[in-house]
């Protein structure tokens, strides 16, 4: 690894040599930020915003199979019942009404549209806590069955998009 761009990412993280080089060693990091790209690109025309949420779910509702995503919703929606859990997700920031009413409901009564809507918001938080997060890297480095979980999601969000 080019050991000028590894300093220059431990200061833009605000984290030591070493742990930039834990993250960007690991391997499901590397998928994550690379499926994220697509994603975003497909999925976004470029730049995910959280107003635009809603618009997507309606638009993919009809041509994902819902039993593909169904798991990680349910896993999620499980997750964030769980206070401490979703201070974490939501690292200080505001709350989202659509989020909480979500999470609000029982699981059974979701929509497909909520459901994706639901997947979307935590692979966005998730996302922006690779590289907005005050906790550290290491930190971030412990989620690797929920980041398999947003590759996953990704990845058939974008297969939908394709259609």
């Amino acid at each position: 690894m080019d050991k000028e761009f590894l300093k220059w990412l431990s200061e833009y993280l605000e984290a030591d040599e070493k742990e930039t080089k834990e993250l960007l060693d690991n391997e499901m990091v590397r998928y994550f930020l690379i499926v994220w790209s697509i994603y975003e690109a497909k999925c976004f025309k470029g730049f995910v915003k959280v107003d635009k949420f809603n618009e997507f779910a309606k638009r993919i509702a009809e041509r994902i199979d819902a039993n593909r995503i169904n798991d990680s919703a349910e896993y999620f929606h499980k997750r964030y019942q769980d206070k401490k859990k979703y201070q974490n997700l939501m690292h200080g920031k505001n709350q989202n009404s659509s989020f909480d009413k979500i999470l609000k409901k029982a699981y059974t009564n979701l929509t497909v549209e909520e459901k994706i809507f639901l997947l979307t918001f935590v692979t966005y938080r998730y996302r922006n806590n690779i590289f907005h997060g005050s906790k550290g890297i290491s930190f971030w480095l412990k989620y690797d069955e929920q980041i398999k979980k947003c590759i996953y999601v990704l990845q058939e969000f974008i297969n939908a998009s394709s259609i």
